[in-house]
């Protein structure tokens, strides 16, 4: 290899390498901070209709389900009076 090719070989590799990085630290500069607030369980209510009212508008519903089950270790079953936590 040529000494001219090596230093095309290691720039390009490095502005790769920048690349790289930049995208990775824009990736973890998405996520946004999450709030979580709790939320006392009326009469009808069902994990669905709090998830239509607190989800964020383009989320999947199922999604935000999923996790607040995971938050509460919870099935799919809440009664009145149960306090939960919901993610803002």
């Amino acid at each position: 290899m040529k000494i001219t090719n090596k230093k095309r070989f290691i720039l390009s590799l490095l502005i790769l390498l920048v690349i790289i990085f930049s995208a990775f630290n824009f990736c973890l500069a998405e996520n946004k901070e999450i709030m979580i607030e709790e939320y006392s369980v009326q009469a009808g209510d069902t994990l669905w209709s709090i998830a239509t009212e607190y989800k964020n508008r383009n989320q999947d519903i199922r999604e935000y389900i999923y996790n607040l089950q995971e938050l509460n270790n919870i099935d799919c079953i809440i009664y009145p009076g149960q306090i939960i936590k919901i993610i803002k």
